[in-house]
């Protein structure tokens, strides 16, 4: 028999740079699938984020990360700026979708400098329509002129 770990384990924290970054890279390491279809960064995407010139440092610590007995299990952060969330499984966790969410609505937000109004870019991975559906009940309308595909390319 398998016995699955409680949700009650999994506790919340905030990202600690540079303390957190090799394991949340080992997590994108570990899930990735073939496609995308794990639907987290890619590793070196990560890496890309944390080093390049524009990469607003002074938030890094808004960075909400999920563990279970010490171990990350998800994570929702921007790539360069507030005002976008990017969110990190373990697809044993899928259930923190929601919690994952609202913390990024809380944290990471951005202030719009026309109108003084709070927005988010929640970035979803087409595969996962039950995220889709919760960022929808939430009232997220797709923006096609700003979506951010994956491409793959073979190498013969």
């Amino acid at each position: 028999m398998v016995i699955k770990e409680s949700k009650m384990t999994v506790q919340f924290r905030h990202y600690n740079y540079p303390e957190d970054y090799d394991r949340v890279s080992r997590i994108l390491i570990e899930h990735h699938q073939r496609g995308n279809r794990d639907g987290n960064w890619l590793e070196p995407v990560w890496e890309y984020m944390h080093f390049h010139p524009s990469l607003d440092r002074t938030a890094l610590s808004r960075i909400g990360l999920w563990e279970d007995h010490g171990r990350i299990v998800g994570a929702v952060h921007y790539e360069s700026r507030l005002g976008e969330a990017f969110f990190e499984f373990d697809p044993e966790y899928l259930h923190l979708r929601e919690e994952m969410l609202l913390y990024a609505e809380q944290e990471l937000f951005a202030v719009s400098e026309q109108d003084g109004h709070r927005f988010l870019s929640v970035y979803v991975n087409d595969f996962d329509a039950e995220f889709q559906d919760l960022v929808r009940s939430r009232r997220y309308v797709r923006d096609q002129n700003n979506e951010r595909p994956m491409s793959r390319f073979d190498i013969p």
